[in-house]
């Protein structure tokens, strides 16, 4: 894996830790490293480490479908502005957050 898909991984990572902890919203791909970083100038996530994982565009294939649901749904799980704000929804960010670790370099994995 090169640097730059290193670091927007990384970047995407605390971002769903984030989530997670409840202090961070979810802006989407606006704030999505790997997104910013391989869903521009429609390229529809070619080279992004969750594409190569999943062979599915925009995270699909991942926890991210079930967080959308949780938005989707207008429920009191994610806050209009996208914060997570019950248990479930920041299993799911967790869950997200789980899945990105899972792609790091063997030798840079969390347990």
């Amino acid at each position: 894996m090169d640097e730059k898909t290193l670091t927007a991984l990384r970047g995407s990572i605390a971002k769903w830790e984030g989530i997670e902890r409840g202090d961070t919203p979810d802006a989407g791909w606006h704030i999505c490293p790997l997104c910013r970083t391989f869903n521009t100038s429609g390229e529809s996530c070619s080279r992004c480490p969750v594409r190569e994982r999943t062979g599915r565009r925009y995270c699909g294939g991942t926890p991210y479908n079930s967080w959308v649901k949780l938005e989707d749904q207008g429920e009191e799980d994610v806050a209009a502005n996208g914060y997570a704000i019950t248990p479930l929804a920041k299993k799911v960010a967790g869950d997200m957050a789980a899945f990105l670790r899972g792609l790091l370099p063997q030798e840079e994995q969390k347990s």
